[in-house]
């Protein structure tokens, strides 16, 4: 990572829900949390809304807890043409974006615990649910 990039933390919830947050902590962060139409493939959809909120001029950090989402993204494994359509759809949305918009964003796997996104989500998650 460079001095000049920024981290973005990206989650997704089967619950139909998604939260990034720009910055190293939530106490210094913006954090942003949007309902998904279709909570399937919640992960990829997570990182498309992170992707729409980048500043083109800017390099990002971007980290996600699922290491077969960032596998698919990156190219090092061989995405599920065939058997998964939807992710398909998905990954192709996240490399047009990245393209037209002509971002600059490399990407992480982290562990769950790690990800300040994923704690956020959980907690307004179990906010909207009491």
């Amino acid at each position: 990572m460079t001095e000049e990039s920024t981290r973005v933390f990206a989650d997704g919830s089967g619950k139909g829900y998604c939260f990034v947050v720009f910055g190293k902590t939530m106490e210094t962060a913006d954090d942003y949390f949007k309902k998904l139409e279709d909570p399937e493939h919640h992960e990829y959809q997570s990182i498309l809304y992170a992707l729409s909120l980048m500043d083109p001029s800017k390099t990002y950090e971007l980290f996600n807890d699922n290491a077969g989402v960032i596998d698919h993204i990156t190219g090092a494994c061989k995405p599920p043409h065939r058997k998964q359509p939807k992710i398909m759809k998905l990954l192709q949305a996240i490399w047009r974006i990245m393209e037209q918009r002509q971002l600059q964003v490399n990407f992480h796997w982290i562990r769950r615990g790690r990800n300040p996104a994923g704690h956020a989500l959980d907690r307004y998650i179990h906010e909207l649910e009491e």
